[in-house]
């Protein structure tokens, strides 16, 4: 055990369970297990290659490998080490690390908690390429032979397996986005397991995306002929129009590129004295006031007239 003991005295030595351990968590996953036991026992053989010299300091190992598994406290893979500690003492060391991995396989396959999967949902800007390497990376966590049980459609018949791989495939349907999980229901349901659903999802949002697409570009090419036509509904009768900064027909003042005109009646810019508003509210005011002396005028001219006569 003396070479064990300096190894740990660097970085590269013995890690415990928690380190391959999501914190919070009471129990390994799968995935945790399998890196757990996988790195120790290289370590452990790199410094050991011969089973004979592990097996001379096996109980070491044992006690060791104890240690390591103990925190989190009261965690299922320690009281399964425990047990098997227990139950077989004589054990080859080798053998009662493969024996404890496997019977841990077994606790997780058989408590798989399938409703811990309907919060897998996909991100609102997420492809589904991307939800699919996240759904796939976290079933491998949670459930031991993913890849040939409840991933891929299954060559035994077994109602059990076949009920799995079903409820798997829901969950996973279920946390599409909407307009996916619509058109994931157009393909027979004997046919479904996980890896065709998620491939028909590609495919399915591929479709969605073109789709949409050419929604927007028929969209954007009825606003482009709707804006032409206004434009050109809004030149009609403009060549009867005079402009009142330059004088010219055919176009608005708002329009006009020539400078600004200044009027030489109220001296402002922007129009010709033609188009003054001042100028036109100052002759109606004296034709008004003229009106009625010419009215007198007329009177009297009359009844002269008529005296006379």
């Amino acid at each position: 055990m003396d070479k064990l003991d300096q190894k740990n005295l660097g970085p590269n030595g013995t890690k415990s369970l928690t380190f391959f351990m999501d914190s919070g968590d009471r129990d390994p996953t799968a995935l945790a297990v399998e890196s757990f036991f996988r790195i120790n026992l290289a370590i452990i053989k790199s410094l050991y290659p011969e089973v004979e010299e592990r097996e001379a300091i096996r109980e070491e190992l044992k006690d060791h490998f104890e240690i390591l598994l103990f925190h989190p406290i009261g965690n299922s893979l320690y009281s399964c080490f425990r047990k098997w500690r227990t139950v077989s003492p004589k054990c080859p060391f080798d053998f009662l690390l493969k024996a404890v991995e496997t019977e841990y396989d077994i606790y997780v396959r058989n408590n798989f908690n399938l409703h811990s999967m309907k919060d897998w949902k996909q991100g609102v800007d997420e492809p589904v390429r991307e939800y699919n390497k996240r759904y796939r990376e976290r079933l491998a966590e949670l459930y031991p032979d993913f890849e040939n049980m409840p991933y891929r459609r299954a060559n035994e018949k077994s109602e059990r397996t076949n009920s799995l791989r079903m409820e798997v495939v829901r969950n996973y349907i279920a946390g599409l986005k909407d307009e996916l999980i619509y058109m994931m229901s157009v393909f027979n349901s004997s046919d479904k397991c996980l890896e065709t659903v998620m491939i028909n999802a590609e495919s399915y949002e591929n479709e969605w995306i073109e789709m949409k697409e050419r929604i927007k570009e028929e969209e954007n090419k009825r606003e482009y002929y709707r804006h032409l036509s206004s434009s050109v509904d809004s030149h009609k009768g403009k060549d009867k129009l005079e402009c009142h900064n330059c004088g010219k027909y055919g176009h608005f003042k708002r329009e006009c590129n020539e400078r600004l005109a200044e009027c030489k009646f109220c001296t402002k810019r922007g129009h010709l004295i033609q188009f003054c508003y001042r100028r036109r509210s100052s002759l109606i005011g004296i034709s008004k006031s003229d009106t009625p002396r010419k009215f007198v005028a007329l009177v009297l001219a009359r009844n002269c007239h008529v005296i006379d006569c």
